[in-house]
């Protein structure tokens, strides 16, 4: 029984991640809890959420998230994954650079009756900043 809890946990966390690459922000969404919780981006709900893959999106319409790593235990998913995007839109008031930029991460997401309701994310701000250029996130 737990390794169906695993498989099923890995498998709705993969869909998700595809629905981001895809751009189906609707159907990544309702993969997470009404009342989810980002605590390293201070997100709070869906509509949050919505908003903060959206600036994303449209600063890097090309963007992709790939798992490098997945691990589950109990109702917890450690993932590993790099993120890879072009900057082709305005992001919090930078104009478009054109640079690549490429981050790593690692994110625990807890999942409570089969969505996710809770993430501890941590990624690489640093080289995210500088290969826009940038020394600190504009505020």
């Amino acid at each position: 029984m737990a390794n169906k809890n695993k498989e099923n946990i890995v498998e709705l966390y993969k869909q998700a991640i595809s629905a981001f690459n895809n751009r189906d922000i609707e159907k990544e969404i309702n993969f997470f809890a009404e009342d989810y919780v980002d605590h390293f981006n201070k997100i709070s709900g869906r509509d949050e959420l919505r908003q903060f893959v959206d600036v994303y999106i449209k600063a890097f319409p090309d963007i992709k998230r790939t798992i490098e790593d997945i691990l589950v235990e109990g109702n917890k998913v450690a993932n590993r994954y790099r993120v890879k995007g072009i900057h082709q839109g305005e992001f919090m008031g930078i104009a478009p650079t054109g640079k690549k930029v490429e981050v790593n991460g690692i994110v625990i997401s807890r999942f409570e009756d089969g969505l996710i309701a809770e993430e501890w994310d941590l990624w690489d701000t640093d080289s995210f900043l500088k290969q826009l250029g940038l020394k600190e996130f504009p505020v």
